[in-house]
């Protein structure tokens, strides 16, 4: 031990963090990690379980409340799969859309659709009981298999291994661009006059070398993952 105290041998936490992040992971597979550490695949589990621990709950609760056997009508099962849509369409939006470094109009869509399928989900809900429909005999549904489809899917969320996704390759260097922009925004959480100047001194660069930018600076993924590692994000911006 050599008495020194942590702070004087290595810096400050963050800054040794991120240059043992640089040195001892390959840029390869820091391309696929937000400001969480997370993986694409596991940003895609995250979608996954909340999922099925909705679909386990409900299980519980339609069991509590109508026993073992659910009758099936026209309404509820239309109105059960636009909202299990609905909710899909929204978990993927919040977590991983924005850190896969989609474009904003892309996920403002997603939101504005999931909302929507939810008002249709509740108009199915309402409104079909009322119309006449012709009649349609449904299977009575165990709730236990409610129950039971919850837990797999929980199951599954927690430990499929997912594969990385293959890095993008865009048609040219103005996407290369956006790319750049939406992914330290979205997956790496910067702060957006931050990002606006480092891609004009990329574009400044480009101009001036007349070279493309994989050729320069890899794809956007793996540049965008060069850059967040040098760049301390404050810790409100990690967690909105």
């Amino acid at each position: 031990m050599s008495g020194e105290r942590p702070e004087a041998a290595f810096g400050e936490p963050d800054e040794y963090a991120r240059a043992v992040l640089r040195e001892r992971v390959p840029l390869e597979v820091r391309a696929d990690l937000d400001q969480f550490g997370m993986s694409g695949a596991e940003r895609r589990s995250e979608v996954i379980a909340p999922f099925g621990l909705l679909v386990l709950v409900a299980g519980v609760s339609v069991w509590a409340g109508t026993g073992l056997m659910l009758p099936v009508t026209v309404a509820g099962a239309i109105g059960t799969l636009v909202l299990a849509a609905s909710v899909i369409v929204a978990l993927h939006a919040v977590h991983a859309m924005r850190a896969e470094g989609h474009r904003w109009h892309v996920i403002a869509r997603s939101w504005f659709l999931a909302p929507a399928m939810g008002a249709g989900a509740a108009a199915a809900f309402l409104l079909l009981p009322v119309v006449r429909l012709p009649v349609v005999r449904l299977p009575v549904v165990p709730t236990l298999l409610i129950v039971v489809l919850g837990a797999v899917i929980l199951g599954w969320a927690f430990t499929r291994k997912g594969t990385p996704k293959a890095l993008r390759v865009p048609a040219d260097g103005d996407e290369w661009l956006s790319q750049l922009h939406s992914l330290l925004i979205g997956r790496y959480r910067m702060p957006g006059a931050q990002v606006k100047d480092i891609v004009a001194e990329v574009r400044s660069h480009l101009d001036a070398s007349g070279g493309s930018p994989l050729e320069e600076f890899g794809t956007a993924d793996q540049y965008a993952a060069t850059v967040a590692a040098g760049k301390p994000n404050k810790w409100w911006r990690r967690w909105f």
